[in-house]
């Protein structure tokens, strides 16, 4: 799950300062690649790239992103894993298709997060397991959370 997402969606167009903001927090579950945040209008305007404003939470013990999941170990043992994160910037994703909206009219987006690459590099068999579960937290195999982290800022956006 990746919760407490606060997203923004926006184009690159003049107008850039009229991003959207959706109002979270969200729960997404993502296992499919793909969530539905509901239905928003926009503006007529072509757009190439959403953002998504990370926002740290009180309904998330204060943090920003939480994804469960299940690692399985070599020897075919599968642990489950929670990582916590109150990373709080703004990832900038670009449209494979722009999208383009004209008055009177609607459009759908389908965001694909590539939870894959935000894992891409996290040795989670090198994580301390406690009561048979990996926590990856401030407080947890925080080495690994900045590895999370990291692969997170790669998108961060660059001011252009």
């Amino acid at each position: 799950d990746n919760d407490g997402a606060d997203v923004n969606e926006g184009s690159d167009s003049e107008a850039d300062n009229n991003d959207i903001l959706l109002p979270g927090p969200f729960s997404l579950d993502i296992t499919d690649g793909s969530a539905s945040v509901g239905q928003v209008e926009v503006y007529p305007g072509t757009f190439k790239k959403v953002d998504f404003d990370f926002q740290i939470s009180s309904t998330l013990n204060n943090n920003s992103i939480v994804i469960s999941g299940n690692y399985s170990a070599l020897d075919g043992t599968v642990i489950s894993f929670t990582i916590k994160s109150a990373f709080a910037q703004k990832l900038q994703l670009p449209l494979v298709n722009y999208v383009t909206v004209t008055e009177n009219s609607s459009a759908n987006i389908n965001i694909v997060f590539d939870v894959n690459t935000w894992l891409n590099g996290i040795d989670f068999s090198s994580a301390t397991a406690s009561n048979g579960e990996i926590l990856i937290d401030n407080a947890n195999n925080i080495a690994l959370l900045s590895a999370f982290e990291s692969n997170l800022a790669t998108y961060v956006e660059q001011e252009d």
